[in-house]
């Protein structure tokens, strides 16, 4: 049994966190994604060269908090994005909390496994897209992650390769089996060296949550991600 099958067996939450997942899960197609990157200045493995201005890694222990805090940003800038363009689309998304295995079993010296601290989302389809699946991939391509996970409705959950890593490599997937669930009081979750945490409370976001003026941000945040897709699109199309 493969450590992702074996690892999505044992995810363990809140007990109301749990039941809400486990029935979305019946009820819905569902993934989990992210936009965090541990190395936002490595573009070897993506199939898309998002926009972001690169970093320079060189420097003292002062340059060395001053990218570490700019990396921060542009993650929390990409994953409002990626929020966004999600609750533009008509989406329910759930905040996850935790970390995962950048690089997983690579061994390039240049591309060490290490851990990433993430803000990841559960995303609900709410209104049943027959796109959904193919929305979540391109945006695992758009951000150069290395796999998005889906599953779908009452079905085995798989990973789906989104950059050119080793594992599980572009466009290919992996069954990582039923959604379980674990213990009472437990908040962790980890999936193949990608570990979840939820906030207790959390409860699931849609576009009509927000104020007339916050939709308003969303949409024009949606809108610019849909044209950075489009363009990945007709970017892989000429290949």
């Amino acid at each position: 049994m493969s450590d992702y099958h074996k690892n999505w067996q044992v995810f363990l939450i809140n007990e109301a966190g749990l039941a809400k997942i486990r029935q979305d899960m019946l009820d819905y197609d569902t993934a989990f994604i992210t936009a965090f990157r541990g190395d936002i200045n490595d573009k070897s493995m993506c199939v898309f060269t998002p926009p972001e201005e690169p970093l320079d890694e060189k420097g003292g222990k002062k340059r060395t908090r001053a990218v570490q805090g700019k990396r921060a940003k542009t993650n929390r800038r990409n994953n409002k994005d990626l929020s966004a363009y999600l609750l533009g689309r008509g989406y329910g998304i759930k905040n996850v909390q935790g970390s995962y295995i950048e690089n997983f079993r690579s061994l390039d010296p240049d591309k060490i496994p290490r851990e990433v601290k993430e803000n990841s989302y559960f995303v609900v389809n709410l209104k049943n897209d027959p796109q959904f699946f193919d929305e979540i991939i391109d945006l695992g391509k758009r951000y150069c992650q290395d796999s998005v996970i889906l599953v779908p409705k009452g079905g085995e959950a798989f990973i789906h390769g989104t950059n050119r890593g080793i594992y599980p490599g572009l466009d290919q997937k992996e069954t990582i089996g039923q959604f379980m669930g674990g213990e009472t009081g437990e908040f962790m979750s980890r999936i193949g060296g990608r570990p979840f945490v939820m906030k207790e409370e959390e409860e699931t976001k849609t576009y009509n949550d927000y104020s007339g003026k916050q939709r308003q941000v969303i949409k024009i945040m949606s809108k610019r991600v849909l044209g950075e897709i489009e363009e990945m699109r007709l970017a892989l199309e000429d290949k």
